[in-house]
């Protein structure tokens, strides 16, 4: 790791003007994890700016404050940074601070170079000023320092050849700044680490975005946010499978994510040791089994199984040809799982015989679309709500170009999973619902159904189009 990191990554060697960079993620808008860029804000900020340096991701940060942006500072940055030529420094000098902020004032470092620079004042003395112009430091004592400084400030511009009215103007911008300066090299020192994601999630795409997964899987909703980024990359994701998931998230040739098992409550670190050591598995026999009879696991437990079957993790084992569905191999297999483990010398096959045996009993229908939201809620702490729609139903609406909710940007018709209906009425006593609607990531989100009839509802599981 320390070889590979060496030479490719250490800063020594680390090109920081990888234009692919910056055209894959900032420009485009790619940003799966993408450090300082996990804000919409943020993204559209830099998707406008279309930043090409890491002092323009250090600048776009700065920016992206409270303070700046409600004195539009974004708005004339971009307008400047599209337009260069247009930007009136009103000195060589004011230039030659500025330029690389096309104009705008947006760190501490830059109004103590002013200064300096443009005012002649000594650089051991700027420390001062710099402490005047720390975020929050517009008001009280040191704004009247601030203000103490204005005709020395005025008076050693104009001795530098800068006209008195530039000179002023330029004072006032530094003391409004005082209210929402950052520190540049704070901010230089995120831009890189933000680059260093950018430069990963472009030239090591699937290993970023499974190392992503994997650093969000125990919170359900950066992983919900997780995973509709992702799928926006154009992946996919499956259902935990026995024979292909891992100790991490991992990806297929077809882009397709497959969640790891470190994912799913209930599964310990020891039964992962024991698949990954005794797997493939090819069916239920195998599964189960040695080929002498006697029972193939002993860290693979009770609970363990119950999990990979309520999220449906077998679709690689040939599960069909004992069970008609899930549940009941679920019912079959883990509420008779002391008889199916018995062996004796006299019948080694006991347990197969008694699973044979079961298998002709009646078999239940399979889980409601409920049941199973439930399960992988339970076990994941999200749901893969295009696991549990028809393939169908969800390709007609992706040709009719109806998209999830979790897409939502403009008036338009989107559809989602609608997992509860609550009945209200509003102060004046007219009827509506509150829904709770899930979009193809699992993020729920709470949407008003106004005017239904009085005292209807909406069946739970229920595809609805809003």
């Amino acid at each position: 790791i320390r070889e590979w990191y060496q030479r490719n990554m250490d800063p020594k060697v680390m090109d920081l003007e990888d234009q692919e960079v910056y055209e894959n993620v900032y420009h485009k808008g790619r940003f799966a994890g993408v450090f300082q860029c996990t804000q919409k804000g943020a993204q559209k900020l830099f998707q406008r700016a279309k930043p090409r340096s890491i002092i323009d991701i250090a600048t776009l940060t700065s920016i992206y404050r409270p303070g700046p942006l409600s004195a539009k500072v974004d708005r004339i940055y971009i307008n400047a940074k599209q337009n260069p030529d247009t930007v009136d420094y009103g000195h060589p000098l004011i230039k030659q601070v500025l330029e690389p902020s096309y104009g705008c004032i947006v760190f501490q470092e830059q109004a103590m170079a002013l200064c300096n620079v443009v005012a002649g004042i000594p650089k051991l003395e700027l420390n001062k000023i710099r402490k005047m112009m720390k975020p929050g430091g517009s008001s009280g004592e040191n704004v009247e320092k601030a203000k103490a400084l204005k005709e020395r400030f005025i008076s050693g511009a104009m001795q530098n050849g800068v006209q008195r009215s530039i000179a002023e103007g330029l004072y006032e911008k530094i003391l409004f700044f005082a209210g929402y300066g950052f520190n540049a090299s704070h901010a230089v020192s995120y831009a890189i680490n933000s680059y260093y994601c950018a430069w990963l999630l472009t030239h090591y795409e699937e290993e970023w975005v499974t190392a992503y997964l994997e650093a969000v899987s125990s919170n359900p909703k950066k992983l919900s946010k997780a995973l509709s980024e992702v799928k926006s990359l154009g992946y996919s994701v499956s259902r935990v499978d026995i024979n292909k998931s891992d100790r991490t998230w991992v990806c297929t040739d077809n882009k397709t994510l497959v969640p790891s098992f470190s994912s799913c409550k209930g599964i310990g670190d020891a039964a992962v040791q024991e698949i990954l050591t005794q797997r493939p598995y090819e069916s239920i026999v195998d599964l189960l089994w040695n080929e002498d009879g006697s029972w193939k696991h002993s860290k693979l437990n009770k609970r363990a199984v119950a999990v990979l079957i309520q999220l449906r993790a077998f679709e690689s084992v040939e599960w069909e040809q004992h069970f008609s569905s899930y549940k009941h191999f679920h019912d079959v297999v883990i509420e008779n799982w002391n008889d199916l483990r018995k062996s004796t010398k006299r019948d080694p096959y006991r347990g197969q015989n008694i699973l044979k045996e079961l298998l002709l009993e009646d078999a239940p229908d399979e889980w409601t679309m409920e049941e199973l939201a439930g399960n992988s809620f339970n076990l994941l702490g999200t749901v893969n709500v295009e696991l549990l729609l028809p393939e169908k139903l969800l390709e007609s609406l992706e040709d009719r170009g109806v998209r999830s909710i979790d897409d939502w940007d403009a008036e338009d018709i989107y559809w989602g999973l609608c997992v509860g209906a609550l009945p209200k009425k509003t102060k004046k006593g007219k009827f509506y619902l509150l829904l709770e609607v899930l979009g193809t990531s699992g993020k729920k989100h709470r949407i008003f159904c106004w005017n239904p009839p009085e005292g209807s509802t909406i069946k739970p599981y229920s595809v609805v189009a809003m």
